[in-house]
């Protein structure tokens, strides 16, 4: 009864007050896909256990009258407490935010658009975005965002608690680890030659700040032009990278 309770308490705090410290961004009723409130449980200790059925057990024992279900998404009956979504009109100068490997081309040369959640997430620092990327890959590819050169081209920074959310990102602000490294990491060999300007994270890719203009995305109207160039690069390294 106890572990009942607390898994009530857990979740009654999650979705109906504090989404933002996991992570994680309601949809405009409120509702989480039911797989992202398991991603952020899994990551707090004691709820690794908890399963979807689990929750769906929870619901239909003791929690009608504080959590609803619907296809696959779930939230608390009373969200009035959570906290909204807000213009920010001078946001921290460098966010991050982390993609898939198997994504990271598109980006280079697309930008960034909400996949799982109706917004970009951004937070502050790399390491909390790599464990919140580590939700979609093993070994996510951290991404720094220049905030001013993102609004600079026409996006918006919003703040909601803990997570800045922006509905997309150009390529024009955004600065990670070459394409090459990437591919090299997903093949599972080292480089020969060490790149000390992106220094690597615990299986994934951190970022340097000292040496941010040194890998900002690149801009060209010959864009197409240099896709083609990549993907020829890439056949010539025999890796095949898929769209996410």
């Amino acid at each position: 009864m106890n572990s009942l309770r607390t898994l009530i308490r857990m979740m009654s705090y999650i979705l109906g007050r504090h989404p933002d410290a996991y992570g994680l961004v309601p949809d405009e009723n409120g509702f989480i896909r039911m797989r992202h409130l398991l991603h952020a449980l899994h990551e707090e200790e004691g709820y690794r256990h908890i399963r979807e059925v689990d929750i769906l057990e929870v619901v239909h024992q003791q929690g009608k009258s504080l959590f609803e279900v619907r296809d696959g998404w779930i939230r608390a009956l009373d969200h009035e407490q959570l906290p909204n979504i807000q213009e920010c009109s001078q946001p921290p100068k460098i966010l991050y935010t982390c993609v898939r490997r198997k994504g990271y081309e598109t980006v280079l040369f697309e930008g960034i658009r909400p996949t799982a959640f109706r917004y970009v997430w951004l937070v502050s620092n790399s390491e909390r975005a790599y464990r919140l990327g580590r939700r979609i890959d093993p070994k996510p590819v951290v991404i720094a965002v220049h905030t001013k050169t993102a609004m600079d081209e026409g996006s918006r920074i919003m703040i909601m608690g803990e997570l800045y959310l922006s509905p997309f990102l150009p390529k024009g602000s955004l600065m990670g680890p070459s394409l090459e490294k990437v591919i090299q990491q997903e093949k599972g060999d080292s480089p020969t030659k060490k790149d000390k300007s992106v220094p690597e994270d615990i299986g994934g890719f951190r970022i340097d700040l000292d040496t941010l203009h040194e890998h900002r995305f690149p801009v060209s109207k010959s864009g197409r032009k240099k896709r083609i160039e990549w993907k020829n690069q890439r056949r010539k390294a025999t890796c095949e990278v898929d769209m996410p």
